[in-house]
């Protein structure tokens, strides 16, 4: 019953917002900029419920006045999102938590979608680690091995993530919002989820960025997991075997403890080349300008 009712007053919250939001959305259309600027901060400030509700305008409108209007709107919460991701990043000192890690990870996601919701993400992080105990205490022997086994079943086939090779270099690929909704990234957006839930679990991992590959660090089993392909196991030797194939000189450094500040830096820089390719100017140079010294990016 009570779930019932959250649900009802949920539908009920949407329905009073889209009619705040649908009247000042056709105002975008018009031809006085103070007029605009004014509607812009207003639908701001009611927060980024009203992304929806802008994204299907987006689509259906065919003027393009209004059409520019709600990119611009967007691209304001972009704006502060990227900030946020770059006040950490250009800090003279970082934290290197697991759950600095997660924040970063939403503050980035928010950048590429401003509607990811930070509770839904953790709260399907927390229940993802809640099957896994559950899968884990039903195993006739319970040690790190078995732990493991259950994070894996859960993780790859109860959620079904696996690696995109189709759409490997697009953005969404990355950014957790849809990664959580299409089931598919690219190596290092699939590891950095795999240990937020492992953390969860009480599971000792830690990131390793491998040239042209990223892989996790299973810390009893001293083993590297490769998350794209399924949780394989890696020896240093298999890990060095592919750093030669891909025509490089291996060394052990490639193998070191990758850093939160690391993972984000090698996220944006894929995110730089993914918006690139799929012709997102705009999206790139912010990204890229959170990397270098440099002005802020433009906002409204």
């Amino acid at each position: 019953m009570e779930l019932q009712q959250s649900v009802a007053q949920e539908a009920e919250k949407k329905i009073e917002l889209k009619k705040k939001v649908s009247p000042m959305i056709q105002l975008l259309d018009d031809t006085d900029i103070t007029v605009i600027r004014e509607v812009q901060k207003a639908l701001f400030a009611l927060g980024n419920s009203t992304i929806p509700f802008l994204r299907t305008a987006l689509t259906s409108s065919n003027d393009n006045n209004q059409k520019r209007g709600i990119i611009d709107v967007i691209r304001l919460f972009q704006s502060v999102n990227v900030l946020k991701v770059q006040d950490y990043l250009k800090a003279p000192i970082v934290s290197d938590s697991i759950t600095e890690l997660e924040q970063c990870l939403i503050d980035l996601s928010s950048f590429g979608y401003p509607e990811t919701n930070a509770e839904d993400f953790t709260a399907m992080l927390d229940n993802a680690a809640l099957e896994v105990h559950q899968r884990y205490i039903k195993n006739a022997e319970t040690n790190y091995i078995t732990l493991t086994m259950a994070l894996n079943d859960i993780f790859f086939h109860r959620l079904g993530f696996c690696g995109d090779d189709r759409h490997y270099f697009h953005p969404d690929s990355t950014y957790i919002h849809t990664l959580i909704s299409q089931k598919k990234g690219i190596p290092i957006s699939l590891c950095v989820l795999y240990l937020l839930i492992a953390e969860r679990c009480g599971i000792e991992m830690y990131g390793v960025g491998l040239p042209l590959h990223f892989l996790a660090y299973n810390c009893d089993a001293e083993m590297y997991v490769d998350v794209y392909n399924y949780g394989i196991m890696l020896t240093i030797e298999d890990c060095a075997s592919f750093v030669r194939k891909a025509g490089l000189e291996f060394n052990e450094s490639m193998v070191n403890r990758a850093s939160v500040k690391s993972m984000i830096e090698r996220m944006v820089r894929n995110l730089i080349i993914a918006h690139e390719k799929y012709g997102d100017i705009w999206e790139a140079e912010q990204l890229r300008n959170i990397l270098i010294k440099k002005d802020k990016p433009i906002t409204l």
